[in-house]
């Protein structure tokens, strides 16, 4: 048996309906069905393989972090955790959140996300005190 994983439901009944025409037609309803029986289920991507090698020192960079905060707690000075790793291309583009606004009135965005260069990419960041602080 082929297996198509990049195909809808109706998709692959129209494949297996045309690969095998003797057959009875089957639906895009039964090929769910099949594939439930199966124990195949929708599967979002999951990042999980890596191209650059595991930083050797990795643990000595978060035992120098957590040095640092010790101290800077110690002293009275606040702690900022921030995560900068993601960049967003800046312009009027489409994100993944989702806001109330009355009804038939979402937001207009570009239609395509094709970074603009002259406005460049920005680094969202959240700061928040470290817990410890609020003793």
């Amino acid at each position: 048996m082929l297996i198509w994983t990049e195909k809808s439901l109706r998709n692959i009944a129209e494949e297996v309906n045309r690969e095998n025409p003797e057959n009875p037609k089957i639906s895009h309803m039964t090929v769910k069905e099949v594939l439930l029986e199966n124990e195949y289920t929708l599967q979002a991507n999951r990042k999980e393989i890596s191209i650059e090698k595991e930083q050797p020192d990795r643990n000595s960079q978060f035992e120098y972090i957590n040095k640092q905060c010790k101290e800077a707690i110690r002293d009275g000075n606040p702690i900022l955790s921030i995560d900068a790793k993601k960049k967003e291309n800046i312009g009027n583009f489409k994100n993944d959140g989702q806001e109330y606004r009355k009804s038939k009135d979402a937001r207009e965005v570009l239609d395509h996300d094709f970074p603009i260069d002259e406005l460049g990419k920005a680094t969202p960041y959240g700061a928040k005190l470290d817990p410890q602080l609020k003793k």
